[in-house]
């Protein structure tokens, strides 16, 4: 199941939680145009992830069409929304992970400020897997990390995608999606030490499947508990 890509600027809007010029839920004015900014990086764009740094940056993440298919893409935002020209090219990045369609769909800032990015890409094949894209502060491609800064993991034989990344405790990434596995979809996660390479001792080589409800299950969100244990959330077909 692909997510369908709709030719969209990518959009912030920032409310005002409260302040004395206008009341709580309003747009904020200092903030962008009206409290709005937009940011065309290629001539497609939408975002499904934002979070704030530790200086108030923020940080939105989703997909850029290139003029043939899409690509990973990241704009860092400074607090009065506009584009901060330290980060990428222009306060802009994208990053092709494949050679076809790639899209995040989550984005978590790690401890150490390096930013990583989760969704799919396609392998050139005829399948989707999960793709990760790790990035310095400064914007550039962390070659620490996987080949590169870029990290796939092909967790069946079919289409896989991820949805949520989170960051441990330890310093490990969860990533959390779907697998295909035959005609149906299952809860899939996979666990990554911190050059990118899957965790053994997790699961399988690294990786969870799971079968929940009759054919399709997705999960949309995943969160570590404080006794170290994940939880994830998404959504299942109960047979009708």
């Amino acid at each position: 199941m692909r997510c369908v890509q709709c030719l969209l600027t990518l959009v912030i809007f920032l409310f005002c939680a409260a302040s004395l010029e206008a009341a709580p839920g309003n747009l904020d004015a200092s903030f962008g145009t009206g409290g709005i900014t937009t940011t065309a990086i290629g001539t497609g764009d939408g975002a499904h992830a934002v979070v704030q740094r530790a200086d108030g940056k923020l940080v939105a993440a989703g997909y850029s069409y290139n003029g043939s298919n899409y690509d990973f893409a990241v704009a860092r935002y400074n607090t009065d929304g506009s584009l901060d020209t330290s980060f990428g090219t222009g306060g802009t990045t994208t990053t092709a992970v494949g050679p076809g369609p790639d899209t995040a769909f989550s984005m978590v800032q790690q401890s150490d400020s390096k930013l990583v990015l989760a969704g799919y890409s396609y392998n050139g094949g005829t399948n989707y897997n999960f793709a990760l894209v790790r990035y310095n502060e400064d914007g550039s491609l962390d070659s620490s990390f996987g080949t590169g800064g870029i990290v796939t993991t092909a967790m069946s034989a079919s289409d896989d995608s991820s949805y949520s990344v989170i960051q441990q405790a330890d310093g490990k990434l969860v990533v959390a999606g779907y697998a295909r596995v035959g005609s149906s979809y299952r809860f899939a996660l996979a666990r990554y030490n911190t050059d990118g390479s899957l965790d053994g001792s997790f699961g399988s080589v690294g990786m969870v499947i799971t079968p929940v409800g009759v054919s399709y299950a997705f999960i949309l969100s995943v969160i570590q508990q404080t006794d170290g244990k994940l939880v994830a959330t998404g959504y299942v077909h109960n047979g009708s």
